[in-house]
């Protein structure tokens, strides 16, 4: 009986959470949600955690994941410098999505420091706290792409230690970020992160347009867009990033924040925060409905 009543509460908890996350991910697509209107009141969301309730450790792992890209940057950089190759390192969709990466994680940790300077007065929404959003929509799911598509199509023996950084132990970073925070992410704001990536498509097809090349003197920036000798093979890559991995992906990384608002919610019930009617309604307008 005992086993009976496990199995069935374990049934009962797998429905109602994939309810849940079904009905969440309906009210995702709505226009209203690509825009940033509500974005003055989204402060606590952007500058504090729901996992520290210190504000200033918060703040110190935001300023070391800060100085980390940062350093995570200047390898990649002098790592092409020294051997006098700085001009290709910009052609690399792996070295725009760093930039973007460490500017994000630079002005998330300025945001931040800005709240905790200045608690006697309630922070208004301003360009800092909307670029973060904008660099967060970009950085989350680019570093993803990146990462996923450089083993599966780029990549090739032997495995040196700034590949790992640039193409693994960044998105962890970025994916520690989302669960430590209680920033919002909406599947709608994937069109900032679609028009980076067509961005990036349309500078390979330049690249291929001005007859430029690469550090090792082919006419491509990565292999599989070859648009020379392997149209068909650039054109399938392309398809397989644009109509499979983002499709695929942008739901999986929605879900992590997902379900870290519903735990986040339930330890702050569990812990009997008693929140007045407004931060209430602020609380929401930060999380995710569940």
């Amino acid at each position: 009986n005992k086993g009976r009543g496990s199995a069935f509460i374990l049934f009962y908890l797998m429905v109602e959470t994939s309810t849940s996350w079904r009905v969440a991910l309906r009210q995702e697509f709505k226009w209203d949600k690509i825009r940033f209107t509500e974005v003055i009141a989204w402060n606590k969301g952007f500058t504090e955690s729901w996992v520290f309730k210190d504000q200033k450790t918060y703040l110190t792992i935001r300023i070391t994941f800060a100085i980390l890209v940062l350093g995570i940057l200047l390898w990649s950089s002098l790592d092409m410098a020294v051997p006098g190759d700085y001009e290709y390192w910009w052609i690399y969709l792996t070295h725009w999505t760093l930039v973007v990466e460490s500017m994000y994680f630079v002005s998330a940790a300025y945001t931040t420091w800005r709240a905790f300077t200045n608690k006697e007065q309630k922070l208004s929404a301003d360009k800092h706290m909307i670029l973060s959003w904008v660099l967060h929509d970009i950085a989350y799911p680019s570093t993803c792409l990146v990462m996923v598509m450089f083993w599966g199509l780029v990549f090739s023996p032997p495995i040196r230690a700034l590949t790992t950084f640039t193409h693994g132990v960044n998105f962890i970073m970025m994916l520690v970020d989302v669960i430590l925070s209680s920033q919002p992410y909406y599947i709608m704001h994937a069109a900032y992160f679609l028009i980076y990536s067509a961005v990036y498509i349309g500078w390979t097809l330049f690249f291929y347009a001005v007859k430029a090349r690469n550090d090792d003197g082919d006419r491509y920036v990565y292999s599989a867009l070859d648009y020379e000798d392997d149209l068909g093979g650039a054109l399938v890559s392309i398809a397989i990033a644009f109509f499979f991995l983002i499709p695929l992906q942008l739901p999986l990384l929605w879900s992590v924040v997902h379900f870290r608002t519903r735990k986040a919610n339930h330890t702050i019930q569990d812990n009997g925060d008693n929140q007045d009617d407004n931060e209430v309604e602020m609380a929401n307008r930060i999380t995710l409905q569940v």
